[in-house]
């Protein structure tokens, strides 16, 4: 939750939900999944509004049913925003199927000529780190994790937020990892990782959080080998629903067999004329973005994370 002086709140709702299994006390903690009409339990947290004219619930994935707690003075408003993409599983046996399902044939074939030329090449083995992990090791990845993550975004020269906060996830994920809330998939190439992905799971979700890839391995087209590898662990380990989240990419739209929205839900005090006014403002402000985005403007054309990577490593040379 960030703060502001013009008393707006903005809540991750996401990132809360997967990342910590929580939700903010606007909504009931029971959640359903649409798609495969299970639900959730969830932990409040608590979000004080006394001071707040307008609060800001950014990214709440549409496939997912929250119902807001009840309010007298707070009214809410709904703006969908940009596209999620996900890989429904729950009809699928095994990986075959899947691939028939959603690959053609030209995909299918170079997806195996690769991953058999990496196999033929060098001493591949996968690793899935789920309710077990050694500390020693888990520090090694994620180490490595960093280094390769760092790497990549630099030769995309992209700004990346995750590195940002890199020490907080490293030290919070090893116990998630142990209580069955996380998981890092590896793919080494004998000791060395070469592709990681961590994920984190919630009811019959897995959330596709953070993945990256020795550039070294570049030719092998290892985001396609590492979304293989990661399908096969989820169908064989009984999950529905592996979510890719936001962020449009060749390879997503490649995958994915579900695209989604993420709403944004704005609350303001209907007792205030500051907290109506903003509100307006607010939603003003979301549905011009999402006009830009529409119109291949925001996303394509000006892209925020590679214009932060600019001003960043200007101010690095200062």
């Amino acid at each position: 939750m960030i703060s502001n002086p013009f008393l707006v709140h903005k809540v991750q709702f996401v990132f809360d939900l997967f990342l910590e299994k929580k939700t903010t006390s606007l909504y009931n903690p029971r959640l359903k999944n649409h798609l495969t009409q299970k639900s959730v339990l969830t932990e409040n947290s608590f979000l004080n509004i006394i001071n707040s004219k307008v609060i800001i619930v950014k990214d709440i994935p549409d496939y997912i049913e929250v119902i807001g707690q009840e309010s007298h003075s707070y009214k809410c408003k709904k703006v969908p925003q940009y596209k999620g993409f996900l890989i429904n599983l729950l009809r699928y046996q095994d990986i075959k199927d899947y691939l028939i399902d959603n690959l053609n044939k030209r995909n299918r074939k170079n997806l195996f000529s690769k991953r058999n030329k990496l196999h033929g090449e060098y001493q591949i083995r996968y690793e899935c780190y789920h309710k077990k992990i050694d500390k020693f090791d888990y520090d090694l990845i994620f180490d490595r994790f960093y280094i390769l993550l760092e790497q990549r975004f630099r030769e995309k020269k992209v700004y990346n937020r995750y590195l940002m906060d890199w020490q907080k996830l490293h030290e919070e994920t090893y116990q998630k990892i142990l209580n069955g809330d996380a998981s890092l998939y590896v793919i080494f190439n004998e000791k060395e990782p070469i592709s990681i992905t961590l994920n984190f799971h919630l009811g019959d979700i897995v959330f596709s959080h953070i993945h990256t890839y020795d550039i070294e391995y570049s030719k092998y087209n290892l985001g396609d080998i590492n979304m293989f590898a990661n399908i096969e662990w989820c169908l064989d380990n009984k999950i529905s629903i592996f979510d890719l989240s936001m962020g449009k990419t060749y390879n997503k739209q490649k995958w994915c067999n579900y695209e989604y929205r993420f709403m944004y839900h704005v609350y303001y005090n209907s007792d205030s004329l500051f907290g109506r006014l903003s509100s307006s403002m607010v939603m003003l402000k979301l549905k011009l973005i999402q006009y830009l985005r529409n119109k291949g403007i925001v996303g394509n054309l000006f892209q925020f994370d590679k214009l932060r990577y600019w001003i960043k490593r200007g101010t690095q040379r200062l």
